[in-house]
């Protein structure tokens, strides 16, 4: 789910045990990493290196028939697809992530929820509304379980490199995150300027090349499911603090965690879930997350549909999103630098701006042109649309990464209900814009998207002034050695 996955790694499956702020880890009372424990820190990397690309195969192919499905599929048979798709995202974040990726090797929730993305490429060959509807529920399912999974193995890689190598988890949360994402932000890249190749020489007439599209894409996510075999066990914090009480001879602490059943875990999630929705503070983020989910939904369903594909016709539809994808990817590292130097609220007034000022220019255009004639106009121009999509691709880069950075900040004690929260209300906002996408005209939905960004910045400005900063604070992890690993301390640091 490229909409929503890049703030994924880490937020979705957060304990209030990780440091998901980045925070610098004090080594206090605890014995250095042993020799033997140093020599192995490479493993850590080679892991998060081969989780990379796995992910790399399978959003490449997942993103980029995403992109295509609303356009490609009649009767608005994509769009109902997608907010299937992200329904049951909604449902999988909130009841199913967590019991699985709880019961399960967390390698082998990589494996199920990778595969859950195969279907829906493979209905492709044969679209029909029964075929293409059960599979895009089928990914939403798996959808939940893979980030979860996904963000538990690459904490743990990287807590257990910084153990390695005595290095701050701050610093090895930057390197191991930064690898990540540097690699699966091509997905948009690489899959949207193969799509056009393909969609324009990859067979006879259109109806072969669609065929070898969705083949190529298949045997690529195929590969990248198939990577997640060749990954090396990490062990979590969850496991080292079993070890920790093990060693301690803690019968007790032991007993207590054989007695938490996976539903029992979920249950627990969903109270703290819903207990997080009278705390304030969440109340005025919740446009910010539903936001997050609209606008880069607008991309894939309103902005191919009702611009791209009438200027300029299908095959073009991957060429123009390559210039989304690159301003998204360079977009995310400027901001996130720029984010911690200064103030998140550079956040909030480059997204605001870019999308205020493509909405401004389709609304404006339309009107004095005609919309015939502003589509006409912008296929012998192609320009504009590469300009504008790289202009909505930064501002993705700033909405995506907004909420889960700021729920890191305002529930550092609650990071898990945090996320879920954000999930949750980001897939709810896809839902609603592939639920009306096909049956509003393009300037209502512009009005629509300009009511809600106008709301949350209210909301984001109302939380920031009146309430709490955005602005990150740093916090501190305490760790003490066993067995010649760091084990995060089970009483919190009072600061």
């Amino acid at each position: 789910m490229s909409a929503h996955n890049r703030e994924e790694s880490g937020p979705l499956s957060a304990k209030p045990w990780q440091p998901v702020d980045g925070s610098q880890a004090y080594h206090t009372d605890a014995s250095p990493p042993t020799a033997a424990l140093k020599g192995r820190f490479n493993r850590h990397l080679i892991n998060t290196f081969i989780l990379s690309w796995a992910f790399f195969g399978i959003f490449v192919a997942f993103s980029t028939v995403q992109n295509l499905e609303s356009s490609l599929l009649p009767d608005n048979m994509g769009q109902y697809s997608l907010a299937s798709l992200y329904a049951a995202f909604c449902f999988s974040a909130l009841f199913l992530a967590t019991p699985v990726t709880s019961a399960l090797p967390v390698r082998l929730s990589l494996i199920i929820g990778g595969a859950c993305y195969l279907p829906l490429i493979a209905a492709n060959l044969y679209p029909r509304w029964g075929t293409v509807i059960p599979s895009a529920v089928i990914v939403g399912l798996g959808a939940g379980i893979l980030w979860a999974a996904q963000g538990t193995y690459l904490t743990a890689a990287c807590a257990n490199y910084a153990t390695s190598v005595q290095q701050p988890v701050k610093s090895a949360m930057g390197l191991f995150n930064g690898m990540f994402f540097c690699i699966f932000q091509g997905t948009q890249i690489v899959g949207n300027a193969l799509s056009s190749v393909i969609l324009m020489y990859g067979g006879k007439n259109k109806k072969e090349a669609r065929l070898v599209l969705f083949v190529t894409f298949l045997v690529i996510a195929s590969g990248g499911v198939a990577l997640f075999l060749l990954l090396g066990k990490e062990e979590t914090q969850e496991q080292k603090q079993n070890n920790l009480a093990k060693a301690r001879g803690d019968e007790e602490a032991l007993l207590a965690q054989k007695k938490t059943s996976p539903i029992t875990a979920v249950f627990h999630n969903l109270g703290r879930v819903a207990k997080l929705l009278l705390d304030p503070k969440l109340f005025l983020m919740i446009p910010s997350m539903f936001y997050s989910g609209m606008e880069q939904s607008f991309v894939f369903s309103d902005f191919t549909t009702d611009v791209i594909q009438p200027a300029k016709g299908v095959n073009w539809i991957g060429f123009v999103l390559v210039a989304f994808g690159a301003c998204d990817a360079v977009g995310s590292v400027i901001m996130g630098k720029l984010g911690d130097k200064f103030s998140k609220t550079l956040y909030l007034l480059v997204g605001f701006l870019c999308h205020i000022s493509v909405f401004a220019f389709l609304v404006i255009f339309f009107r004095i042109k005609g919309k015939d004639d502003a589509l006409d106009y912008m296929g012998d121009h192609i320009w504009i649309l590469f300009v504008l999509s790289g202009v909505l691709g930064v501002a993705d880069s700033c909405w995506t990464t907004f909420p889960p950075v700021i729920a890191s900040v305002l529930f550092i004690d609650n990071t898990e209900a945090a996320f879920s929260h954000v999930k949750f209300w980001q897939a709810l906002g896809s839902v609603c814009v592939f639920v009306w996408s096909g049956h509003l005209a393009l300037e209502t939905k512009i009005f629509i998207y300009t009511g809600v960004l106008t709301v949350q910045v209210l909301c984001v400005c109302i939380l920031h002034f009146g309430f709490h900063s955005i602005d990150e604070k740093e916090h501190r992890v305490e760790y003490e050695s066993v067995g010649g690993d760091a084990v995060r301390k089970p009483a919190p640091i009072n600061q």
